[in-house]
């Protein structure tokens, strides 16, 4: 896992701004791995930085990708590719990954390849999460901040996946 972090950190070096508390929470990493953690959920919320530049050097091909309506199998492909690459961290690629998935009563995953709308399941996560907090569980916070870091990364992998969609059609005059 540290070298994932050591990853992220060499990929956002040159980002610099101040730290903003709304980044920061509490996962259980070291301190140099929240402060990574929190430096990169700033970064892709940052509305200055182009997602061309988010999504640097992933070369995935997110032409047939359709957050509303993906699978289980794809999304877990999707971002363990982007773990590898540096782009998200274990958390992210845990929150992500696990959007829709289903378990038998053996605890075993079923439906892998079952379509979702992964942008809605991430509504109705913060729309739960948003009840907790108001409840005064203030665990939800940390997790929230989480959430809201994986649905800037779909909706930058939708962007992307439209521009390489409209990229790859042929324009025929005659």
């Amino acid at each position: 896992m540290i070298d994932n972090f050591n990853l992220i950190s060499q990929r956002i070096s040159s980002y610099f701004c101040a730290p903003d508390g709304s980044f920061k929470a509490s996962m259980g990493y070291s301190a140099f791995e929240e402060n990574v953690a929190q430096k990169l959920r700033q970064f892709w919320a940052d509305k200055n930085i182009p997602n061309s530049e988010k999504l640097k050097d992933f070369d995935y091909d997110l032409s047939e990708f359709d957050p509303e309506n993906t699978s289980f199998i794809e999304l877990r492909d999707i971002t363990n590719a982007m773990y590898d690459a540096g782009l998200i961290d274990d958390m992210s690629s845990s929150f992500l990954a696990g959007q829709g998935c289903e378990y038998n009563s053996l605890g075993n995953q079923i439906n892998m390849d079952k379509k979702i709308n992964v942008i809605e399941h991430l509504r109705l996560d913060i729309e739960h999460l948003n009840v907790l907090i108001s409840e005064g569980r203030d665990y939800a916070k940390d997790t929230l901040t989480c959430i809201n870091l994986s649905v800037t990364v779909i909706l930058v992998l939708k962007e992307r996946a439209e521009m390489m969609r409209a990229s790859s059609l042929v324009h025929v005059k005659i």
